[in-house]
């Protein structure tokens, strides 16, 4: 993979906060292309506002993202393709999306190294997905954020107890220390 290429549905999320199926039927509609998943979606990967992320479609599969990058053919097969909800020329994506996706660039980057991190308009010409709010500025941040191995709850609530084992130990150690000079 060369690329991977942020997208937006530009529908707000005070529209509608859950946009996977509107997505999927209109694709349907639209294209007319069954992902091997089982999606009409077609984009890769797409992400509701609630964080939930969705794998539509196989990297191997066409899409219809990004015109000369859709793996129509293997010679443009170099681009994996997530949607976020939300129409970012008038809001911002959700605290929700903007952890799945900084997580998912975070996976992209570890399993395809040195891929390039873009929005739609970047690849394709006379394009303004993602929207005017999400600019270069914000992407960096996002991509600086995915590089710091994130710490996920389970994590931190297992070095907390580890934390407070550690603790006890070192009281029963001061103790026995304590005896011993007696």
């Amino acid at each position: 993979m060369n690329f991977l290429c942020i997208h937006h549905t530009a529908i707000s999320h005070a529209l509608n906060k859950t946009q996977l199926y509107a997505v999927d039927r209109y694709h349907k509609e639209k294209f007319a292309m069954r992902s091997r998943e089982g999606w009409w979606v077609c984009y890769n990967d797409f992400i509701d506002a609630d964080g939930t992320l969705t794998h539509t479609r196989h990297y191997d599969e066409e899409t219809c993202a990004v015109v000369g990058h859709n793996c129509d053919t293997p010679a443009r097969c170099d681009t994996m393709s997530v949607c976020l909800t939300g129409n970012f020329d008038v809001e911002y994506p959700t605290q929700s999306e903007r952890t799945a996706l900084k997580n998912y660039i975070a996976a992209a980057l570890k399993k395809y190294p040195g891929i390039q991190i873009i929005f739609h308009r970047k690849l394709q010409a006379n394009r303004t997905c993602p929207g005017a709010l999400l600019t270069q500025e914000y992407l960096n941040a996002l991509i600086r954020d995915a590089l710091v191995t994130p710490v996920d709850d389970a994590a931190k609530e297992k070095i907390a107890a580890l934390a407070g084992r550690l603790d006890t130990l070192r009281a029963l150690l001061a103790r026995l220390l304590a005896l011993l000079k007696k």
